[in-house]
């Protein structure tokens, strides 16, 4: 089957990379709850800089799994996420606790309903949905809460999602464009505290209705101008942290637009980026 990632945002290549699955067990740690929203400048930043590879990610998780009749997208910001879904899909639904990032999400992604909701609170009836995604949001969640509300509105047998999209910060034949991402960039603006606890580390003591399955990671690259990668970069929590804490985004943008001016004398440039999904079913 076809998989589209409509309207892409940018040039994007896929890597050859063979999808890894594992069930190795792991501790579980407690859940730390936190959130990232956008403000109204952010939101529309967010809709139009961040790379549009989730149908790539989805294609290598997903496969030829079969189509299911409603797919739920849980923290679908501005729709990236869940615009690819209709693939696999009759009919899509989105829900962010953000009406601002859904506003973006509507007028990308027509053709889906979206609902302003928090994932540890889905107002869903149950077993309504065969597939259920979760795009750069888990770690935000309340896992606990979020893990319950997903195996309840998952129909028998229907699958769970939950991928991140990283951005490592190399560029191909620029060791210093790493150096500089690493030594400078993460060192202004580090990364807010999240939960890192993976879904398989949530699963492995069992006892739920959900089990864990495997996970997958796809290499892909993607081409950024300068200006493109400044205004990615400022749609990063970190970034966002610093927002939140007073900076300012005209400011932010100055400092970016000088920092990065070195790495783009030749024009738009090729960088590493990577998928990293896990996936669990819902249990009969």
């Amino acid at each position: 089957r076809h998989h589209p990632c409509a309207r892409p945002d940018r040039s994007v290549v896929r890597r050859p990379s063979g999808a890894e699955v594992s069930a190795s067990a792991a501790a579980a740690r407690g859940p730390r709850p936190m959130r990232y929203l956008g403000r109204d400048v952010l939101a529309a930043r967010y809709a139009t800089a961040r790379p549009a590879v989730h149908a790539e990610v989805l294609a290598a998780v997903l496969g030829p799994e079969p189509t299911v009749r409603r797919a739920l997208d849980v923290g679908c910001g501005t729709g990236h996420s869940t615009e690819p879904l209709s693939a696999w899909a009759e009919a899509v639904v989105g829900c962010d606790a953000s009406t601002v990032m859904l506003g973006q999400a509507r007028a990308r992604v027509p053709g889906a309903r979206f609902v302003a909701a928090r994932a540890e609170a889905l107002p869903f009836g149950a077993r309504g949905f065969g597939l259920v995604t979760a795009s750069m949001a888990f770690y935000w969640f309340d896992q606990e809460r979020f893990l319950h509300e997903a195996a309840r509105v998952l129909a028998p047998d229907g699958l769970l999602v939950s991928y991140e999209l990283v951005f490592p910060g190399r560029l191909d034949g620029d060791a210093a464009f790493s150096d500089w991402f690493r030594g400078v960039y993460l060192a202004r603006f580090p990364a807010p505290a999240r939960d890192r606890t993976s879904l398989e580390e949530r699963l492995v003591a069992g006892g739920r209705a959900l089990r864990f399955e495997g996970r997958a990671q796809v290499e892909l690259e993607v081409v950024f101008s300068a200006r493109e990668l400044r205004d990615y970069l400022t749609t990063q929590s970190n970034v966002e942290a610093a927002l939140r804490a007073g900076e300012g985004l005209e400011e932010l943008d100055a400092w970016l637009d000088a920092e990065l001016m070195r790495f783009f004398d030749g024009g738009p440039r090729r960088f590493a980026y990577r998928g990293r999904a896990e996936t669990a079913r819902r249990v009969s």
